[in-house]
């Protein structure tokens, strides 16, 4: 799942309780504006799932990513792949649920917008978080 690093405290509350992450996954580069202050009042009266704070960043992270453990052995292409919270524009965050062939999809639209007739290709960071989750 995909956390939209704009959020105001209420809108994380809301997200985190409702997706019942049990993970978070962050750089310290960019979380910065996710102070201990803005994560008091986000988790402030839940009792969250949540167990773990994991920076990717951090001198835990490589152990971790090489920690043995097991793999599904088959996955589906309707099988929920990430789940992708709305900006909440128009009140609070839904969640939709991405299947790794929605995903695949997307990449594959994307990726022949980026294709010219001579067959170059154009690569650049993509700045909307909704389409990338990035």
């Amino acid at each position: 799942m995909n956390v939209n690093p704009a959020y105001r405290s209420h809108e994380l509350q809301y997200t985190l309780k409702k997706s019942r992450m049990k993970a978070l996954f962050l750089w310290h580069k960019t979380s910065a504006p996710i102070t201990k202050r803005f994560w008091a009042r986000a988790r402030h009266g839940l009792d969250l799932e949540l167990e773990h704070t994991i920076y990717f960043d951090s001198p835990e992270w490589p152990a971790l990513k090489d920690a043995p453990g097991e793999l599904p052995a088959r996955v589906a292409a309707d099988d929920v792949a990430n789940i992708q919270y709305t900006s909440g524009t128009t009140g609070l965050p839904k969640g939709v649920m991405l299947t790794h062939r929605n995903i695949v999809n997307n990449g594959q639209f994307l990726a022949q917008g980026f294709i010219t007739p001579s067959r170059t290709v154009f690569a650049y960071r993509c700045l909307c978080f909704t389409a990338t989750g990035a």
